[in-house]
């Protein structure tokens, strides 16, 4: 394995190469910096061919979209989704559309919402033969905990989410049931994030003229993040190496914290490519120098090496309760302080006062109480890309606008109007912002243009729009990760200048026996301490005798 630095430049791009390198080492910078190498040299690519660079995130891609600049032209950058479904779902789906049923027209787009209506339920119930299923709750629950992945002999299967069984009044889905969903579900048009490996995995097998077609476009393809691939997306990828497209993946086996999701840390170790170069960056540009001495008390296979040489003070371990340790790190730091945590419900804790007088999830409370699928996936993606337009941007807000505004205006019209749609409902921002959701349903509603049923008085869905305000649901919309406080997932690929951590005493035995390669939970709580810049805070509520002698001196410990 060669070493390398975040400055270092390839002599010869014409191969597969995994670069491993911690965090902050600069891995995007020494990306963009090869991509641009690349595109300085025309014979490279041509006129009509272009280089892909993957990521996991919207952030992520905007990030390289950024700093490409004007070079971003020659690219395709983007997430591994929309890389898919450009290139090799959307214009080729017609080839398999009659095997699976599906009518290509109504491919527009993908998302994670499950179809709950009743109507729907009950038929994929009777065609299933499992009318006993009464709870629809359990059910979409259910329904949304399969996906698409790849059993012990590399076939693809219909099967559940890693560490995900959900029952329905005690009974197990049928077999092949979940399929039937699948099913129902693209002939209403209705495609998720999964579905779209799927079908690209077929695509790519059974139709071969499409792989030739990929080679001539794009000659390299660069795959940043790569320990959060599922087993799926690694076939992918593998193909595209062995059809002759260049390809390079990037990543970090101490970052895979996506078993969920089925990500595993040895796939980034054993992805296989033809004649693949390894290359390791050990520079960390991110954080101060005791930081750093503790990430590297964590693992020994990269020792990394301080890049700022800035001394800010030993980690402090907190030992007390949330608020006093949050009392304690305000005395200590001037700068805005960024609170991480393991999971929602401490997040919520922590969170807006409207969020700790016990509002529920409204987006999932929606999906229970108005059974009519249309207007509710409306009223949830037309709050979503509003939120997302102010905070974001509009590229980012509209993706999924065109697939709610279909049934009123047509495929055609709704592609090509729904950014203007919504850059003249924004304009109302403040007018409806005070709104009740029944309120809002009639503010869309009001000229006539969106086939919307009305609310009927004394129904569920009726009471569930007039409890809360259209406020209460933007302030829930996930897109918003500038919050003070969030999980430790959603901070990936982030980085800030104070962090305060919430563990629990399991957790903080990171530090007295790291096993960061065996245990995710580990890994987890690295990526959190290596998000911080300047401090480090990391609060336990109790901990034990053993573990307080036991504990290194990368980090101080203190009562609250």
């Amino acid at each position: 394995m060669m070493e390398i630095t975040s400055d270092t430049r390839l002599s010869n791009p014409d191969i597969n190469f995994r670069v491993s390198a911690g965090p902050g080492a600069g891995k995007t910078h020494w990306l963009v910096h090869h991509i641009l190498e690349i595109i300085k040299q025309p014979e490279r690519l041509g006129k009509n061919r272009k280089l892909a660079c993957l990521t996991y995130t919207n952030i992520g891609a905007d990030t390289v979209i950024r700093r490409l600049g004007a070079a971003a032209s020659s690219c395709f950058v983007g997430t591994v989704h929309s890389f898919l479904y450009k290139n090799v779902v959307k214009p080729y789906i017609g080839l398999i559309a009659e095997q699976l049923d599906i009518t290509p027209k109504k491919l527009e787009g993908y998302d994670d919402s499950v179809i709950g209506d009743f109507n729907f339920l009950k038929l994929w119930k009777e065609e299933t033969q499992q009318t006993y299923l009464f709870d629809n709750n359990a059910l979409v629950r259910a329904l949304g905990a399969t996906w698409w992945t790849l059993d012990k002999n590399k076939n693809i299967v219909l099967t559940n989410r890693p560490k995900k069984f959900i029952k329905v009044n005690g009974k197990s889905l049928k077999k092949g049931s979940a399929l039937k969903y699948k099913q129902m579900a693209w002939k209403r048009g209705v495609f998720h994030p999964d579905d779209i490996f799927y079908f690209s995995i077929k695509l790519l097998n059974e139709y071969p003229i499409i792989s030739k077609v990929l080679v001539a476009k794009f000659p390299y393809l660069f795959v940043d993040e790569f320990q959060d691939s599922n087993p799926l997306q690694v076939k992918i990828f593998q193909h595209f190496a062995e059809i002759g497209i260049f390809v390079g993946i990037i990543g970090d086996t101490a970052q895979s914290i996506y078993g969920f999701s089925g990500a595993s840390p040895d796939d980034f170790k054993n992805f296989k490519s033809p004649r693949i170069q390894d290359y390791v960056i050990r520079q960390n540009r991110r954080s101060s120098n005791e930081i750093i001495l503790l990430l590297n008390h964590i693992r020994a296979d990269i020792l990394q090496i301080p890049v700022r040489q800035v001394s800010m003070g030993v980690p402090e371990l907190l030992v007390g309760t949330k608020q006093a340790a949050l009392d304690y790190v305000k005395t200590r730091v001037l700068s805005e302080i960024i609170m991480l945590s393991r999971n929602n419900q401490t997040v919520q804790e922590l969170r807006s006062p409207a969020r700790k007088s016990g509002l529920p999830n409204l987006f999932a409370e929606m999906a229970t109480r108005d059974s009519n699928f249309e207007r509710r996936e409306l009223v949830r993606i037309t709050v979503t890309a509003l939120v997302q337009a102010k905070n974001l941007g509009l590229a980012h807000a509209v993706r999924n606008l065109p697939k709610v505004l279909e049934s009123s205006w047509g495929s055609e019209a709704a592609r090509k109007y729904a950014t203007v749609f919504l850059l003249e409902i924004l304009e109302d921002y403040a007018t409806y912002e005070s709104f009740t959701l029944s309120q809002f349903i009639d503010y869309l509603r009001k000229d006539g243009s969106l086939s919307i049923t009305g609310l009927t008085p004394g129904k569920s869905a009726k009471i569930f729009y007039d409890s809360y305000l259209f406020s209460d649901m933007a302030n829930q919309v996930l897109a918003d990760d500038k919050a003070s406080n969030r999980t430790i997932h959603k901070s990936k690929g982030d980085e800030f200048e104070n962090v305060l951590l919430f563990l629990d005493e399991e957790q903080v035995n990171i530090l007295v026996k790291p096993e960061i390669f065996k245990l995710e939970e580990q890994r987890i709580t690295y990526v959190a301490f290596s998000r911080a810049r300047d401090r480090l805070f990391i609060n336990v509520p109790i901990l034990s005798d053993d573990q307080r002698k036991a504990l290194p001196p990368v980090v101080s410990v203190k009562s609250v």
